[in-house]
């Protein structure tokens, strides 16, 4: 029995330890991420150097180094990473080469990533300036002597532009004609694409369940999915398609924000405000977050919190009327009428066409003893259509 237990709590210890790994790995990825926006790069280095062999980490302290010129420690990092994402590595290290001039090792680089299944497509280099500076050596006229793509992948890339070019009729009639194999998920993706371009959403969804099913992992795929699911307002099944995205994808800083939004519509504010706070704990700027933040807050009854992000909010970007307004309708709630009365009208004095804000605006007039201005702010109401103005005209300015 003894011996039962103590291999129960050896177990429970692992587990938590294992959590917490993943928690720190993850915390140190959105520090150093936040750094790098601040443009404290040094700092954002240091923060990636206590994880040296992690892909993630040996990726962006590459990008940061790329991007500041450190070529020669780039290099080294992108060799490393060649360890566990050769592909990546090797297009990374042709890229760099190009930029550096060296058009040998660029294109060698490059030969060695298309080796590599799935490799970049022909469009995507042909927009990667740092290729321009190698574009006219004979190098890189030999290097495209040989076919680097098959008809079906030129066919696909033919397809993706047709959608990018919002021609997706042309798209559908290339795609008909292909004969997949190998390629057939790649081909369901863009039809999906393409008849997204139509708001067919049905079609679309039916193809992009069959490119899921053949490439369950697939974190293009899954976005694509989570997307329409979110347009057609299936708010739990884009929620389970972003967890699955967070669960392959835990350092993707674009995540959490989704989560929470959609945690936020199926009413689930407990959990939309932990995930929010989490990611605000880096990137407390973000206006985005810090608003569904507001509008968490305000759902949950929190309003002393609500107000907290609303005062930042408004801080960071007074051009924004609605966080005047949404931020006056909590002062409206509590009848704090003078507060609520200096954020409507800030608000009109950013957009003048708000009805609501001119209606609500009247009651604070009213409810402060100044009828004839209620009743002028009512009428501004009425002017742009307020469904309510006419009858409290009626009610409340029949002398005026």
């Amino acid at each position: 029995m003894k011996k039962c237990l103590l291999h129960i709590i050896l177990l429970v210890f692992i587990m938590n330890n294992s959590l917490a790994q993943t928690n720190s790995l993850k915390e140190n990825y959105f520090s150093a991420l936040a750094e790098y926006r601040k443009n404290n790069l040094q700092e954002a280095l240091f923060i990636l150097d206590r994880h040296p062999e992690h892909e993630r980490f040996i990726e962006f302290k590459a990008r940061i180094l790329s991007e500041t010129g450190n070529y020669n420690e780039a290099i080294k990092s992108y060799n490393k990473l060649a360890e566990t994402n050769p592909s990546k590595s090797y297009y990374e290290l042709a890229r760099i080469y190009a930029e550096m001039g060296f058009e040998i090792e660029s294109t060698h680089f490059l030969d060695k990533h298309f080796q590599h299944n799935n490799p970049v497509s022909m469009s995507e280099i042909n927009m990667e300036s740092a290729f321009f500076v190698i574009n006219r050596t004979q190098e890189w006229r030999e290097f495209w002597k040989i076919r680097r793509y098959n008809t079906i992948q030129e066919k696909i890339e033919e397809a993706s532009y047709m959608i990018n070019q919002n021609r997706p009729h042309e798209a559908i009639n290339i795609l008909i004609n292909l004969k997949g194999g190998h390629y057939s998920h790649k081909i369901d993706y863009l039809f999906a694409n393409a008849y997204i371009k139509y708001n067919d959403y049905g079609s679309a969804l039916n193809h992009i369940n069959e490119a899921i099913r053949r490439d369950r992992k697939n974190i293009t795929y899954l976005e694509l999915r989570r997307d329409i699911y979110i347009k057609t307002e299936e708010d739990r099944l884009a929620l389970d398609d972003i967890n699955t995205l967070i669960k392959l994808d835990e350092f993707n800083p674009g995540y959490p924000v989704i989560k929470a939004k959609l945690e936020n519509n199926i009413k689930n504010y407990t959990a939309a405000s932990e995930t929010l706070e989490f990611y605000l704990k880096f990137f407390p700027d973000d206006e985005d977050a810090l608003y569904y933040s507001a509008v968490v807050y305000s759902n949950m009854e929190q309003y002393s919190d609500a107000l907290i992000k609303y005062n930042k909010l408004i801080e960071l970007n007074p051009s924004k009327p609605e966080y005047f307004t949404e931020r006056a309708d909590i002062y409206f709630f509590f009848e704090e009428w003078n507060f609520a009365l200096q954020d409507y009208s800030m608000a009109l004095d950013i957009n003048p066409r708000l009805p609501d804000v001119y209606y609500n605006l009247g009651w604070c007039r009213y409810k402060m003893n100044d009828k004839r201005k209620a009743c002028y702010a009512w009428k501004h109401a009425l002017r742009l259509k307020h469904n309510q103005a006419a009858r409290t005209l009626f009610k409340y300015c029949k002398e005026l």
